[in-house]
């Protein structure tokens, strides 16, 4: 990363880093990145932007019930199990995953854990 130009994208991310109170700046020669890592730091991003984005908020509520199933230990229960794999279809269906297209059917995997 060289110049003025690069300078102030990097105060521009350090900026929006400080507003939101999460993450932190990562750059190196070719990106400047804004990384949210911890659990705490993806449930505060989560509750900041959640009802103040339109396209990705079905993401971020699946986001969040994920990590609530993880957080109760619930996944490493049959039942707690079963909720991420509907999860993952519900994230399917959000993301528009045409039916034949994944490599797993998730009704099977559900199916077969029950019995």
């Amino acid at each position: 990363m060289t110049g003025l130009v690069d300078f102030l994208m990097v105060k521009v991310i350090e900026r929006i880093k400080e507003v939101i109170g999460v993450g932190r700046v990562h750059v190196d020669r070719h990106t400047i990145e804004l990384n949210i890592q911890s659990i705490e730091d993806v449930k505060k991003f989560i509750v900041l932007m959640k009802d103040h984005v339109i396209l990705k908020k079905p993401h971020l509520e699946i986001l969040q019930k994920y990590i609530s199933i993880v957080e109760s230990k619930n996944h490493l229960k049959r039942e707690g199990f079963i909720e991420i794999l509907k999860l993952i279809k519900e994230l399917r269906k959000v993301n528009r995953v045409v039916r034949g297209n994944e490599k797993h059917d998730i009704d099977e995997i559900i199916r077969s854990m029950r019995v």
